[in-house]
């Protein structure tokens, strides 16, 4: 049909580029979920779809409930606050400026639970929620920390390794692992015909620097990020030696945030520290480490008060990591006489080991598990110690000197509520040390002659996490070994690595040199008879995913009254009442996924279905995501073939086609991409291809990508870029850049960089700048302003108007015209949150932002630009302040534009209680122009969600927008309510 005439105005710019975002926007935000395993903690991979920015999260490591708060940049042409974008029928946020029209409010509602696993309680990932944040919600009561991902498009969750974990990644509906027999007993080191253990006559070096035992980054082959437990790094920053050398266990006495060996580790002092008390099962057996059985009652009482007497001995010996260790081990345990005292101690072996806020995280637990418990008064003394002595703790230092050690303190027994002094013991002799080094070694050599990489490196952490003794360095060079036998290349490496730093002129020096050269040069295959081994089990397919549909529900009253033309009386009232919503959106997520120690492989196909009741024409089914791809550990390649969304390297679309890489070693890997951009609605043909390498090195080190990417429309070049993404990532700082360069416009495309740094446990920055064109460089943004008004020659479609204007005005001209139509777009923001106590944080930022004007070009004439528009924030996030596992999150927002102030107000707060979770959200937005107009926009939002049978979840949201505004020129009312009901059927 011909088109009718337009209105001349910056409305059809403004069409074009809702045309050409719109992908994004009805697209998936969450790409895939990564769990896996490092060492005793866990890395929960939220992976998107888009650039995104961590900011902050709510409550600070320890909850059911965990609500993470970010900026999203899309792929193609805007930054989103996610505090801020309008959800799927709620209208636009208050306070914030629509980023363009009708984009975000149809952000579809995306929830994705990942394979059961034992390495971590059942979670599942909901965003956007009704505070525009992504809603991580576990089955349980468990300790995190946040942080950014090293990837800059996705967020990660560090959370402690479950007892009696054996997965090393997320699988169900495998058959069950069957338990591996135990070897013969083989008396001698030399089962594995590699490390000869070190005579007794010969000394045992004791290194000056002692450092903490723990694994390297994941493998940089491995779709997923590297994640770091402690870097290799930190020996250089690690605090001075004592002035006399010690005999003192390998634990964070020399790097006070790291812990020792087979805790879970915190990646340095900066960050928010979980202590490792896991929540304890409400019921049955125990749970204890891989390669054990479970204990019975009787056994668990004896085993839980050996355990305790161990603990205190690290007390009395001031070596809190050591205790933590120990009493970690106690809380892993069903229910017994010595879990409440574990409970109290575990904050002392915190302060003993410096972290004076986990500290207070573990006392304040304590008091939430035991408000009448036989240690309340002492640990309300030592918390008030706490936050009036504020300087950090080493651990030679008494902590909390004000109050009496728990430890050593008369405290009640728990059976018989009488006092009871506990006794003070003392740390084990040498010769007690050397029997369970060997003890423990006998059981590492025996797991290694198994092939039981994992079991045997949890015994080589338990003897590195003794004083030095005669079998600490065969336990750090074995432990290489054990790495290789697990499928850990990379972790292999790092500590064959680390027992070159250690033991320069070692025993094992010369083997392990050749073993470190062998992997170098078969990168990710292991040499013969030493390295990564397929795994013995059968490798099964896993599937699950979810289906969803939800019920969409709208209606608005609009009253309009304007003033009367000079010289008449009567005002122009308009009142219209409508039904502006009545939709079901159902959607299908299904994925596949078979992995063993070689091969990595997925299948994954999402579509979405909108039924649009008001208008037919208007409904939709659409496959947004079906691919398959591979990854090979061993050879080295990776590749994706079906419909994906681009996630970097010059691609910003949708497309159908083939993404490939191949490793060339651990560091180093090229990939080609080619395909057709996927735009639903478009009448244009179009192809992409394209090719980029990447550097990936190790942690504390820049990486970068380097591409080239070439798009065509109609067989015209639209886009030749080049760029690249720039990465950094180590315990405290995490930043991500991007540079597109397009050759053809010799113009700058996009320029951002964004950075977070966490200066200490308890404080967060981050910055962020972006200057991009906005739409990015295409022809197509030339063809607005070439649309004919004749209404004897009308323009009948897009596709047509392209040729006829490339006819017309030739590709250089046309390249010119887009160039004027398109705008710049700054945007920058700095901020912080900082925890101020255990149940409260504090944050602040400063945004702004400004797009530019554009030239006149065609039927369109100029337009002026947006001015620059500041907003400074200020948030206040509470956990636990009424009840168990709640949070509250208050926003304040000042507003200064070119043309008006502005004030928004949110207040948002949300308890889980048993199956059921209930959500509330107040938001209020205050507005001034210079023409003396004003509004006002109160919008209250309730929701509720019931979990059925851990499969179903049922979820209703019912709102309303309350919108005046009154002024010289015109007064408008609007009142509008929304409701939404659905299900979500989790297939597992």
């Amino acid at each position: 049909m011909p088109f009718r005439a337009v209105v001349i105005s910056l409305r059809a710019i403004l069409a074009l580029c809702i045309f050409m975002v719109s992908d994004f926007a009805h697209a998936e935000l969450m790409d895939r979920i990564d769990i896996e395993r490092h060492g005793n903690e866990v890395e929960i991979s939220i992976r998107l779809n888009a650039v995104v920015q961590y900011l902050r999260h709510a409550p600070v490591n320890f909850g059911k409930s965990l609500r993470i708060y970010s900026r999203l940049t899309s792929p193609a042409d805007e930054v989103l606050s996610i505090e801020s974008t309008p959800r799927p029928g709620t209208g636009t946020a208050p306070g914030q400026p629509r980023v363009t029209e009708n984009v975000t409010d149809i952000l579809k509602l995306e929830s994705m639970r990942p394979p059961d696993t034992d390495m971590v309680p059942r979670f599942t990932v909901t965003y956007p929620e009704i505070d525009n944040s992504f809603l991580v919600e576990f089955d349980r009561p468990t300790r995190f920390t946040v942080r950014p991902g090293a990837d800059g498009r996705s967020i990660s969750i560090l959370v402690p390794l479950l007892p009696g974990a054996k997965d090393w990644f997320a699988q169900v509906n495998a058959e069950p692992r069957k338990p591996a027999t135990e070897p013969v007993v083989l008396p001698t080191p030399a089962v594995t015909q590699s490390l000869p253990a070190v005579p007794e006559s010969q000394p045992v070096p004791t290194p000056p620097h002692p450092l903490p035992k723990t694994p390297a980054a994941a493998e940089t082959s491995a779709p997923s990020a590297p994640t770091p437990e402690v870097p290799l790094a930190l020996e250089a920053q690690s605090a001075p030696p004592p002035p006399a050398p010690v005999v003192a266990p390998r634990t964070a006495a020399t790097v006070p945030s790291t812990p020792p060996p087979g805790m879970q580790a915190t990646t340095s002092s900066s960050e928010p520290a979980p202590t490792t008390s896991t929540p304890r099962p409400d019921a049955g057996t125990a749970q204890v480490m891989p390669g054990s059985t479970p204990l019975a009652i009787d056994e668990t009482e004896a085993r839980a008060q050996e355990l305790m007497d161990e603990a205190r001995q690290a007390l009395a010996a001031r070596q809190g990591a050591m205790a933590a260790q120990r009493l970690t081990q106690v809380l892993s345990f069903p229910e017994n006489s010595q879990t409440e005292t574990a409970q109290a101690l575990m904050g002392e072996a915190r302060e003993y080991s410096g972290e004076l806020n986990s500290a207070r995280g573990e006392f304040e637990l304590y008091l939430k598990l035991y408000p009448n418990g036989i240690h309340t008064a002492q640990i309300k003394e030592k918390l008030t110690s706490l936050e009036t002595s504020p300087a950090r703790i080493t651990p030679a230092t008494t902590p909390s000197s004000s109050t009496v050690s728990i430890a050593t303190a008369p405290l009640p027994d728990p059976a018989t509520a009488t006092t009871q002094v506990v006794p003070k013991t003392t740390p084990r002799s040498k010769d007690e040390v050397e029997t369970q080094a060997k003890e423990w070694m006998d059981g590492a050599r025996q797991a290694i002659a198994a092939r039981r990489g994992v079991t045997a490196a949890q015994r080589l952490n338990e003897v590195l996490s003794l004083p030095t003794n005669s079998e600490t360095e065969n336990a750090q060079a074995l432990m290489g070994e054990a790495r290789e036998y697990s499928g850990e290349t990379s972790k292999a490496r790092a500590e064959y690595e680390l027992y070159l730093k250690l033991y320069p002129n070692g025993s094992h020096t010369a083997l392990v040199k050749e073993k470190l050269a062998s992997l170098d040069q078969s990168s990710n295959r292991a040499s013969p008879g030493l390295g990564l081994k397929p795994t013995s089990e059968p490798a099964t397919w896993t599937t699950f995913g979810s289906i969803s549909q939800y019920m969409y529900y709208g209606q608005s009253q609009i009253e309009n009254i304007t003033p009367p033309p000079p010289g008449q009386l009567v005002f122009n009232r308009d009142t219209l009442s409508l039904t502006d919503q009545k939709s079901l959106i159902s959607n299908v997520d299904l994925q596949a996924r078979r992995r063993d120690g070689i091969t990595d492989t997925r299948i994954v196909f999402r579509d979405t279905d909108n039924r649009n009741f008001l208008d037919d024409s208007r409904s939709y089914n659409r496959v947004y995501t079906g691919y398959v791809e591979q990854t090979h550990k061993q050879i080295g390649y990776f590749f994706r073939a079906g419909r994906q969304v681009g996630t970097g390297n010059g691609v910003m679309s949708r497309f159908d086609g083939l993404l490939a890489g191949y490793n060339l070693n651990p560091a180093w890997r090229v990939n080609v991409v080619a395909g057709t951009p996927v735009e639903f609605g478009s009448e244009f043909q179009r192809s992409l291809y394209g090719a980029s390498v990447d550097y990936a090195p190790e942690l504390g080190k820049a990486g970068f990508s380097l591409y080239y990417n070439e798009q065509t429309l109609e067989g015209t070049k639209d886009r030749q870029a080049i760029g690249t993404e720039l990465r950094y990532f180590d315990s405290r700082v995490t930043a991500f850049g991007m540079f597109d360069y397009d050759i053809n416009y010799r113009e700058l495309n996009i320029a951002m960089l964004q950075a977070n740094l966490r200066a200490d446990d308890r404080t967060n920055y981050f910055a962020n700048i972006d200057i991009r064109k906005v739409p990015p460089l295409s022809l197509l943004t030339a063809l607005p302003g070439q649309i004919s008004l004749d209404p004897f020659e009308p323009t009948r479609d897009f596709r047509s108007l392209f040729f006829l204007a490339l006819s017309n005005l030739g590709l250089d001209e046309l390249r010119k015209q887009a160039a004027i139509l398109t705008a710049d777009s700054q945007f920058f923001s700095l901020g912080f949150t900082h925890q101020v106590t255990p149940r409260w944080q504090l944050g602040a930022d400063y945004r702004q932002a400004n797009i530019s004007g554009v030239g006149a070009s065609g039927i369109l004439p100029a337009q002026p630009g947006s001015g620059t528009n500041h907003v400074v924030s200020g948030q206040a996030l509470g956990n636990g302040l009424w009840m168990l596992n709640d949070s509250t999150v208050i926003n304040a927002n000042l507003i200064r534009g070119s043309n008006y102030t502005g004030q928004a107000y949110n207040l948002t707060y949300a308890v889980p209680y048993g199956p059921w979770r209930f959500d509330g959200l107040l938001r209020f937005y205050f507005q001034k122009d210079d023409q003396d107009q004003q509004q006002k926009r109160f919008g209250p939002t309730f929701k509720m969600v019931y979990r059925w049978r851990d499969k179903i979840s049922l979820e209703a949201e019912i709102g309303a927008e309350i919108f005046d505004e009154t002024g010289p020129l015109r007064e408008l009312h609007t009142r509008r309510q929304y409701f939404f009901a659905g299900y979500r059927w989790d297939l597992q």
